[in-house]
This record gives C-alpha cells, sequence and structure tokens, in this order.
C-alpha cells in the first residue's frame, strides 16, 4: 500500500502521540541504582500496550557496519554520547541521562530524544548544559514554517550553545522523517542561515541539539557506540516536527 501524504502524516501523529507517552513512562521509571539495560527491558514490557508498534532500533544494520543494532532503545549516561546500546552501568546520583527513540508502525516512522538529571544533586555545569539543549531544541523549532531555510534553524542551535560555552557535535545531526527511519534533508547544528533547502508544506523533520560541555570529538567505544573524547557530559534532545504553512506541529509532543 502506498500512503498519501495525508495518510502519512495521520499515520505519523499517532505513532508521535504513542511516542511521547512512552518516553515519559521511561523518564518515570529511572532512578538511582537502575542501569541502561533496564530501561531496555522496562520498554520491552511497556511497548506491548501498542498494538502494532515497535522500536526501529533493534536489528538495524546500515551498510557498511557488521553488526545489527543489538537493543531497541539508545541509553547514554553522562559522557557517553550516541548510539549507545543500553548496558550493565549503572545510574547513579546526579547522572545525565539521554534516551534516544525510533518508533515505527511498519509503515512510517517517528524519532525522539529526552535528557535529565536523576535525583538533585548534580554539578550547576550539567544542569546549564542541559537547559541549554532543550532551549536550542525549542529554539528551532519555533522558527519552522513553509518558506524557511533549514539553514537558518542549524544556524541558529548552534549560536544558543555557543553563546552558552557549548559545542555541537558536526559529523551527527538531524534528519527528514516519513516512510523511512532516515530522508533527506541533513539538519546540522550549525551552518548559515541563507543556505540549506526551503522548507516546504507537509514535510517532517527531526530536529536534534547535539551539545557537549567540551570537545565535539567521539571516540567509538565499539562499532556503535560512543562516548565523548575528552570526558565531557553530551546531551540530545530531539522531536519530529511536521511543516505547516504557517509554521509547525510537533508530533512527538504529549
Amino acid at each position: 500500500m502506498r500512503l498519501s501524504l495525508e495518510e502519512k502524516i495521520a499515520r505519523m501523529k499517532r505513532l508521535g502521540r504513542i511516542h511521547a507517552v512512552i518516553l515519559e513512562e521511561m523518564k518515570t521509571f529511572t532512578r538511582v541504582g537502575v542501569t541502561s539495560y533496564d530501561l531496555e527491558e522496562y520498554f520491552s514490557e511497556i511497548i506491548g500496550k501498542f498494538k502494532g508498534v515497535r522500536s526501529a532500533c533493534k536489528g538495524y544494520k546500515p551498510r557498511g557496519y557488521k553488526s545489527a543494532y543489538p537493543t531497541s532503545l539508545c541509553v547514554a549516561v553522562n559522557e557517553e554520547a550516541i548510539h549507545v546500546p543500553p548496558h550493565s552501568r549503572e545510574i547513579r546520583e546526579g547522572d545525565l541521562v539521554t534516551i534516544d527513540l525510533v518508533l515505527t508502525d511498519q509503515w512510517v516512522y517517528t524519532d525522539a530524544a529526552i535528557s535529565f538529571i536523576v535525583g538533585k544533586n548534580s554539578p550547576a555545569r550539567r544542569r546549564r548544559l542541559l537547559d541549554t539543549a532543550i532551549w536550542a531544541l525549542h529554539d528551532a523549532i519555533s522558527k519552522v514554517k513553509a518558506g524557511v531555510r533549514l539553514g537558518r534553524i542549524s544556524f541558529g542551535i548552534y549560536q544558543v550553545v555557543r553563546k552558552a560555552g557549548f559545542d555541537v557535535l558536526k559529523e551527527y545531526g538531524g534528519h527528514g522523517i516519513g516512510t523511512k527511519m532516515w530522508e533527506d534533508p541533513f539538519v546540522a547544528n550549525y551552518g548559515h542561515p541563507q543556505e540549506g533547502p526551503v522548507l516546504k508544506e507537509g514535510m517532517v523533520i527531526a530536529i536534534e541539539p547535539l551539545v557537549t560541555a567540551g570537545s565535539d570529538r567521539l571516540v567509538h567505544i565499539n562499532e556503535w557506540a560512543t562516548k565523548t573524547a575528552d570526558g565531557a557530559d553530551f546531551v540530545q534532545v530531539e522531536h519530529t516536527v511536521l511543516v505547516t504553512p504557517y509554521g509547525y506541529e510537533i508530533l512527538t509532543k504529549a
């Protein structure tokens, strides 16, 4: 079956609402003493409530990779960064936790990530890093509407992050999304406001500031998992956003 644009958007709206609920439940479950793999097991329990919906991450194997992604979630703690499969790391008071998840109903996809601090005791710089990433995301989303160049969104993210004294990853960023997990265009977290494609009504993009407290360089722990090269904190926040004639609609917001 080939989906019309209206059918695709309707399915993505439904999936996005489920996405928001799941991430909120995952955040509520996360507490001192659980491991990142406990989050994976909890996800396996709650996903069954949503018929026909599954993680698009587990089993995904892009060209050139030797192994498929092993888990349903990406879970990063502090210096861990993108594409980290949940493992035995125990979450401690004040840790910065990121949960990244791609969902599919077999027809369409949505992508979203949340970052949060567990407990109340954490370094002030860690909290400022988190606040900066969240502000960069919402500032970027506020610029979305048909007719706007993508570079304006990328430039805005970079400006917010650099003004706060942090940096963004250059190799990785957001992307188009719809009937595939990753589609054009690439949504960088830096750029020139007059560059990039023009956003059009009906486009859907995943906007994801990837922010580090130190160097923007990553190192690989294994084929998939990464961490910051200098051990600095990392944060990722993300929403799937629909471009409308006069603005935007966040599809992965509760």
